[in-house]
């Protein structure tokens, strides 16, 4: 053999049944599309409501620890004349 030649096969199978995909039947893109819009939307919301919950959470808990470190004078303090 050469070095030139081509090599070339033989036997080569030809298919002669044309393989077509079938098309499932379904939700078509654009009503996914919105239920994945619609999802986010419903996630954002969700969110911005937990944390505005823990942000009240946290100011309940910071109002009442404002509340415990006051100390409450049952007597009236003595009066004092300002000269």
């Amino acid at each position: 053999m050469e070095s030139n030649e081509l090599m070339t096969m033989e036997e080569v199978e030809i298919m002669d049944d044309v393989v077509v995909a079938e098309e499932k039947s379904g939700i078509g893109t654009g009503a996914a599309m919105l239920i994945g819009a619609g999802l986010t939307l419903a996630v954002t919301a969700g969110v911005k409501l937990v944390k505005k919950g823990i942000k009240a959470i946290k100011a309940k808990k910071e109002a009442k620890k404002a509340e415990d470190d006051y100390v409450q004078v049952d007597e009236p303090a003595e009066e004092v004349e300002v000269v």
